[in-house]
């Protein structure tokens, strides 16, 4: 399994058109072979910044299966252009599970959730990563 990261900064004033548009663009990743599941969370201390988390069966279900589809370029008009370019935010990494409990289960879950999820969101992200 692999799980892509996206940091995400929305442009000022268009979170509430991001959230319209993620809300009708989850079905297009949602129906890719090889998705198994996501997340998308908002920052709690910018609520102009969010995180995606996307489980993967493979790396070439999201970078060739996804990313080289047809319907990416429908998630790519939907989305992207609320992204804030300036802020060079629109970061996507991807991670192989080593060990521990999957997100989400009993184990993963705790009362500092949020902001384990969120301080992520305190640094600048530019297009070399964390600054």
């Amino acid at each position: 399994m692999i799980l892509e990261v996206a940091w995400l900064t929305i442009k000022s004033g268009q979170t509430t058109e991001f959230e319209t548009a993620f809300n009708e663009a989850q079905s297009i990743i949602q129906s890719m072979p090889g998705y198994i599941s996501h997340q998308l969370q908002r920052c709690l201390e910018d609520n102009n910044k969010y995180i995606l988390l996307v489980n993967w069966q493979t790396l070439e279900d999201h970078t060739e299966g996804f990313r080289q589809s047809a319907p990416y370029q429908q998630w790519k008009a939907l989305l992207h252009h609320l992204v804030d370019a300036g802020c060079k935010s629109l970061i996507s990494i991807c991670f192989s599970k080593i060990a521990g409990a999957p997100i989400g289960s009993p184990q993963f879950l705790g009362s500092k959730e949020e902001s384990m999820a969120c301080a992520l969101c305190r640094y600048g992200v530019t297009d070399s990563g964390l600054s």
